[in-house]
């Protein structure tokens, strides 16, 4: 998927298959501050503490990228890169089956 991504010219290609990951998990990970009915096992509670708070940097950088790098996009290139980050999220959704 990231070699795919990498082979493109434009770098919007490999953030959005990268960009996925640190999204969906800080997303999960901070709705689950508000939900105690989520496990909160040892473990989980220091992945979940990690990712509430130590990716909006990074999620932040991934957006003013992207949103500047598509700014001379095609309609059709967009799409693509659309695609690529919807594929990223289908394996971040079975690799979390695992958690």
């Amino acid at each position: 998927m990231y070699f795919q991504a990498h082979s493109r010219e434009n770098a919007i290609y490999t953030i959005a298959a990268m960009a996925p990951c640190p999204y969906i998990y800080a997303e999960l990970a901070k709705r689950s501050q508000s939900d105690h009915k989520l496990n909160r096992e040892k473990d989980t509670a220091k992945w979940f503490d990690f990712y509430s708070t130590e990716m909006d940097d990074i999620i932040n950088v991934f957006e003013a990228l992207m949103n500047k790098l598509a700014e001379s996009m095609s309609d059709k290139e967009l799409e693509q890169v659309k695609q690529v980050f919807l594929e990223s999220c289908i394996h971040e959704r079975r690799f979390s089956i695992w958690l």
